[in-house]
């Protein structure tokens, strides 16, 4: 019995053993792609977080704004403030997720979530065909403020986390005048709360006030979406600080939606969008089944339940005007992932004698099953990825055509102009 018990437990020890490294990879090599982005002036990664108000007020300027008046008034390149912002956001989000996956009393349920192509590994799968990834836009800012949310629920009391938490409502509409796609997920945090706080008038009342403020700013960016005029004037701002190619991120602003909706058409017949990405979404799943008892603690509470629905309702708004599709979905994916490691940190725990009992059962048939579960979550990892969109490539395929070894060519050659630049 205590060998089967210690064979069991030996999944969490190596997972243990690996997170921090792992991690520590994931950090350096999704720092290489923004530095490729940086040397690469790219039209879609950079262009995105270079919007700004030099044609008037737009959506998604904000930061860009901050950034091109950061420039302007230092000697520092505009495309170096976006990497230091790639590599920083990036840096918060696996250092909250990092500290959240400490707060587990076992690791094992989320070894596939830990090691698949959609968590921590997304921005660094298909760098080979680098404009085609999404790893590297502003999404990783949504990412950071969700996991350091989910942190401070964990880690402090009801009232510190509630300070936390307002001020980041507060915050919040500056996210959405950053990129307006944030308001479509702001929900999930307010699960985050509703997990670790009972809501009273007052508190729904002070939600309200503050959840009002980012709908006025998502309103803002509708109608503020862009024209060519505008877009002209940024790229002409841009020119004398960090030219990026046109017909990118920024060129995309003036476009009518009824020419969004035509391209989604697009890529719906031409590439199979609804069978690869149905594919996609059942084989996601399969990585949250060992942490549904999180999830049922998370959305035992019907607001809950209702506020993941109004985002899932949003992603399928998102899907009709954009081709986006894999980055959508991982938005949903990430979050729902933050959310399981919130429930399990904050779930009531059972007695010492009936959770050394299930602890035993658990891992009883981890021992049995020992080796086939460090292949199949090696298959997992590898086999498979989730196209950001315009699917060049099968999202299945095998071990010399995906992920990290599919990429180490690149990443020698990032890795040699670096050292050759010096």
């Amino acid at each position: 019995m205590g060998q089967a018990l210690d064979q069991g437990m030996q999944i969490d020890r190596w997972i243990q053993y690996i997170l921090r490294p792992y991690l520590i990879l994931i950090f350096i090599l999704t720092a290489l792609g923004s530095w490729q982005a940086f040397l690469t002036h790219s039209r879609w990664h950079m262009g995105d977080w270079l919007i700004n108000y030099q044609g008037g007020f737009i959506r998604r300027g904000l930061l860009g704004e901050v950034l091109y008046q950061l420039s302007v008034y230092s000697s520092v390149s505009l495309g170096f403030y976006v990497f230091i912002c790639l590599i920083f956001f990036n840096a918060l989000f696996l250092l909250f997720s990092f500290l959240l996956l400490k707060r587990q009393p076992f690791l094992s349920p989320y070894i596939l979530l830990i090691f698949s192509p959609f968590i921590f590994a997304f921005p660094i799968n298909s760098v080979d065909h680098f404009e085609s990834i999404g790893g590297y836009f502003k999404d990783c800012i949504y990412y950071c403020v969700l996991a350091f949310i989910g942190w401070s629920a964990v880690r402090y009391q009801e009232k510190t986390f509630e300070k936390i938490y307002y001020f980041t409502l507060l915050c919040y509409p500056l996210l959405i005048l950053t990129h307006e796609v944030f308001a479509v997920f702001l929900p999930y945090l307010v699960v985050v709360y509703l997990t670790k706080v009972k809501l009273d008038r007052k508190r729904v009342l002070l939600n309200l006030s503050l959840l009002s403020l980012s709908i006025i700013s998502f309103v803002l960016c509708i109608v503020f979406k862009g024209n060519d005029i505008q877009v002209t004037a940024i790229y002409n701002s841009l020119l004398t600080r960090y030219p990026v190619p046109i017909n990118g991120s920024i060129g995309w602003l003036g476009a009518p939606m009824k020419i969004a909706m035509e391209r989604v058409l697009i890529q719906i017949q031409s590439n199979s969008y609804f069978k690869i990405y149905g594919f996609i979404l059942l084989f996601s799943s399969i990585a949250f089944l060992p942490v549904m008892q999180q999830l049922k603690f998370i959305f035992k509470n019907k607001i809950s339940l209702f506020l993941c629905l109004v985002a899932l309702i949003g992603t399928l708004a998102l899907c009709c005007i954009a081709i986006d599709w894999g980055r959508f979905i991982r938005f949903n994916l990430v979050s729902l992932f933050i959310l399981s490691l919130v429930g399990g940190a904050l779930m009531p725990r059972k007695n010492e004698e009936i959770q050394s009992s299930h602890r035993f059962h658990s891992y009883r048939i981890y021992s049995l099953f020992y080796i086939g579960i460090f292949l199949f979550t090696l298959s997992y990892a590898f086999l498979w990825r989730i196209p950001s969109c315009c699917n060049y490539r099968p999202p299945i395929s095998d071990f010399a055509t995906n992920n990290l070894i599919w990429a180490y060519q690149t990443y020698k050659k990032i890795i040699y102009e670096i050292v050759s630049s010096f």
